[in-house]
């Protein structure tokens, strides 16, 4: 007799990380950068995402130009 074979979920992950070409806060963006990926991909060699820094002892606007995996 063989064993019944369970099933179960995966749960995934995803977080976008940038560093702050101003101040180097590193913030995890993927709110602002999820958009920027397509057709499954990890990575967008092509972006361009302005952003705002977070720090609020910076918060310089800087551009995001591509996402890498």
């Amino acid at each position: 007799m063989e064993d019944e074979i369970l099933e179960t979920q995966a749960t995934t992950y995803l977080e976008i990380y940038v560093t702050c070409p101003y101040c180097g806060d590193w913030q995890n963006r993927v709110s602002d950068l999820t958009e920027h990926l397509s057709n499954g991909e990890l990575r967008a060699e092509e972006c361009d995402a302005e952003l705002k820094c977070e720090n609020e002892e910076c918060g310089k606007r800087f551009l995001v130009t591509s996402i890498e995996f």
